[in-house]
């Protein structure tokens, strides 16, 4: 009988030791719990209302993206001749392209008047070197930078080449940010994760006043910290923020008291595969595709950007698409889409001046010179 015993006590340990062992660790994060404010109402942004519905006064920058994503052959090419241009971000002043070059720390200008290049910040800690930048903002012929190492760098454009003002400091790790009223929104968070917002207001200072902006609930650091990648953007006239996070199918747009007024979804969305270890408690991501950037076009109007993975055998398979937001009437219109193929990145940027195309090493502005 004890043997009886002892061999169903033991055949019962082992079972219990193999259910275990057959436990997964990884789980896939549920997409509900990734999204903010996830019981608030949404629009949809479709490709099925697209930009014959805007009217007559479609922005030139608008038009020419159209007309590039329409038939790129078809539209004015000028080669800007930079090295190192992977992952740059690009803005306008004057007949001047202000780049970013995230992956060495170069801002650097390109005159178009007379193709010459100047470096106008390299890479260092010193006062005027930039380290770290996530983000490039015009404002006012200001060129803002916020940066990992809690700053943002501050550079006046209203002459030749632009001028380093001052470094604000910032309590967090700042990944984009906006301008209204003199003060800036910083996205970003702290290394320690103390932090209960997403969405930081600093004043030219860089005295904190309050923060806006709802995590999902969770208190672990690396799933708040996926809510950190993203953009914001302002528009002074309305006193609106739009945030766009890159991994989340969302456009939110808050007034200046932090509250959120409006939801926008995209309808055609690649969602990222988000993987959850239970027992190191970190995420890890399965790209499938997300919002690129948002870009400003005027106090009334914004685009934004969304990245499909295609499956193809080349290296970088992408279809890029662009949505206008306008938020007079809070709805949106479908631009067109992109499709690239190749050995190198894409990187579409959209200024003053027009479309600029980084794909690798080589960087074309297209424009309308009518």
């Amino acid at each position: 009988m004890r043997q009886l015993l002892w061999g169903f006590l033991s055949l019962l340990f082992f079972c219990t030791a193999c259910d275990k062992s057959d436990e997964t660790r990884i789980v896939e994060h549920p997409d509900y719990n990734l999204i903010p404010y996830a019981e608030y109402d949404y629009t949809l942004m479709s490709k099925n209302q697209d930009l014959s519905e805007f009217g007559s006064d479609l922005p030139r920058q608008v038009e020419i993206l159209a007309r590039f994503l329409e038939s790129p052959n078809q539209i004015e090419a000028t080669p800007v001749v930079l090295r190192n241009s992977w992952g740059a971000k690009a803005v306008s002043v004057d007949e001047r392209l202000i780049l970013l070059h995230i992956a060495s720390d170069q801002l650097l200008e390109y005159d178009l008047s007379d193709s010459s290049i100047t470096e106008t910040a390299p890479f260092g800690r010193g006062p005027g070197d930039i380290a770290y930048a996530n983000d490039l903002i015009k404002h006012n012929n200001k060129i803002l930078l916020p940066r990992d190492d809690h700053k943002i760098t501050v550079f006046d454009c209203d002459n030749e080449p632009c001028e380093y003002k001052i470094s604000i400091p910032t309590d967090v790790s700042a990944k984009s940010l906006a301008v209204m009223n003199n003060d800036f929104a910083v996205m970003g968070t702290r290394y320690d994760g103390q932090i209960e917002k997403n969405i930081t207001i600093y004043t030219a200072e860089g005295e904190s006043v309050h923060s806006f902006g709802e995590y999902y609930q969770t208190n672990d650091f690396y799933l708040k910290n996926l809510l950190m990648q993203g953009t914001i953007r302002s528009s002074d006239l309305l006193n609106y923020y739009l945030i766009a996070y890159n991994r989340l199918p969302f456009l939110f747009i808050f007034n200046d008291d932090g509250d959120l007024i409006h939801k926008m979804r995209l309808e055609t969305y690649n969602q990222t595969i988000h993987e959850y270890d239970t027992i190191s408690r970190r995420v890890t991501t399965t790209p499938k595709g997300g919002i690129s950037d948002l870009f400003q076009v005027d106090d009334t109007n914004f685009v934004i950007s969304v990245t499909s993975y295609g499956n193809s055998s080349y290296d970088y398979d992408r279809e890029v698409s662009f949505y206008l937001i306008n938020l007079t009437e809070q709805t949106s219109y479908y631009i067109g889409t992109h499709h690239h193929q190749g050995d190198g990145n894409i990187s579409i940027q959209l200024t003053d001046l027009g479309v600029v195309v980084i794909v690798g090493g080589e960087v074309n502005l297209f424009r309308n010179r009518n």
